[in-house]
């Protein structure tokens, strides 16, 4: 589904990646992963969680509480029994 972005028109670029949580960092690693090395990368969240393996270079808000996105409408997962989780 994705495949690396080699083309041409990719190399040595400046590129924003703008995504809404830097949670665990997988997310924008991988996103990371697809530009070419030598493009100039400047990553901006709405909210950093102090525990992401991939520091943005700019974050409106730095929070280790949950977030509520109005965009998602999946409730959160919630602990029900030891070892299990219902939604």
């Amino acid at each position: 589904m994705f495949r690396r972005m080699r083309q041409k028109s990719q190399r040595g670029k400046r590129v924003l990646v703008a995504d809404d949580v830097a949670d665990t960092g997988a997310t924008l690693q991988f996103v990371r992963a697809m530009l070419p090395d030598d493009a100039i990368v400047h990553v901006a969240v709405l909210f950093e969680k102090p525990g992401t393996t991939y520091n943005p270079d700019l974050a409106w808000r730095s929070t280790d509480k949950w977030i509520r996105f109005p965009w998602i409408q999946v409730p959160p997962v919630r602990v029900a029994e030891e070892g299990r989780s219902s939604v």
